[in-house]
């Protein structure tokens, strides 16, 4: 998940979400991805959106610390908000181009 508030510059993340370069961000163990999108959404947030390679090392790097701390196994599937549509043409679920 990935939450940004645009009302400041730097977002305040509530306690269960770590903030990293403006950004809030959390991993939620064991959902499908309709599940999670569903998730985000409900928390006025959406699935990550990948904008660089910065950012793709720090959600991976994510998903490893889910792993150790056992919230999640390593092997489950982790979710970004990057989907298919009928046209078979991918886009981010929150429009970055």
């Amino acid at each position: 998940m990935r939450k940004h508030n645009t009302s400041t510059p730097v977002p305040k993340c509530r306690m269960d979400l770590v903030e990293h370069e403006g950004i809030c961000y959390k991993v939620f163990p064991k959902k499908n991805f309709e599940d999670a999108a569903l998730d985000c959404q409900r928390r006025g947030a959406h699935l990550a959106s990948i904008q660089n390679d910065k950012q793709n090392d720090y959600i991976t790097e994510l998903g490893f610390q889910a792993a150790v701390n056992k919230s999640c196994e390593l092997k489950d599937q982790m979710w970004i908000g990057f989907e298919r549509r009928k046209t078979d043409k991918f886009v981010w679920l929150d429009y970055y181009q």
